[in-house]
């Protein structure tokens, strides 16, 4: 029987723009890669799931709020990325709006508490991505995504914020 070889080819030679999240990804109402509202502190939380549908490629985004204290939220648009191994990836605007949630464990990891019950890490956004927010697989698993057909997507447990 006749073994599969993958090749494994040095990236860095590469042309990788093709990686790379273009304003066209993003649906047309956004601006600069976010949402018309978001990092607009509210005292209420927002939640809300879009699918932007492509010709060549679909997109999946959480518009979701940020508890940050006392009826404060800040709401953040972020892209579903199961190629992100990690859990919530932040770019510095997130990162400076949310700094009072953001904690660092023992090993001076990056964290926010969901609720008290499970540590996201937080981690910046990685410099093809720097001005996007990603959900990482990790991320997307713990809250349950999974496709319903006919273009819709839901989460099993994706909370009313962060």
């Amino acid at each position: 029987m006749k073994k599969n070889k993958f090749i494994v080819k040095n990236m860095i030679d590469e042309d990788i723009s093709y990686m790379m999240l273009h304003e066209l990804d993003f649906p047309s109402t956004f601006t600069k890669k976010s949402h018309k509202d978001d990092y607009k502190i509210i005292n209420y939380p927002i939640k809300e799931l879009i699918y932007h549908r492509k010709n060549f490629h679909n997109r999946i985004f959480v518009r979701i709020s940020i508890f940050l204290r006392n009826d404060v939220f800040v709401p953040v648009t972020f892209i579903c990325d199961t190629g992100a191994p990690m859990f919530l990836y932040i770019t510095e605007l997130t990162r400076s709006l949310i700094s009072e949630r953001i904690e660092v464990d023992e090993s001076e990891n990056d964290f926010i508490n969901i609720f008290g019950e499970k540590k996201m890490m937080v981690n910046s956004s990685p410099p093809l991505h720097s001005d996007t927010n990603v959900i990482g697989l990790r991320a997307l698993s713990y809250f349950g995504l999974h496709l319903t057909g006919n273009d819709n997507f839901e989460f099993d447990n994706l909370p009313e914020w962060f």
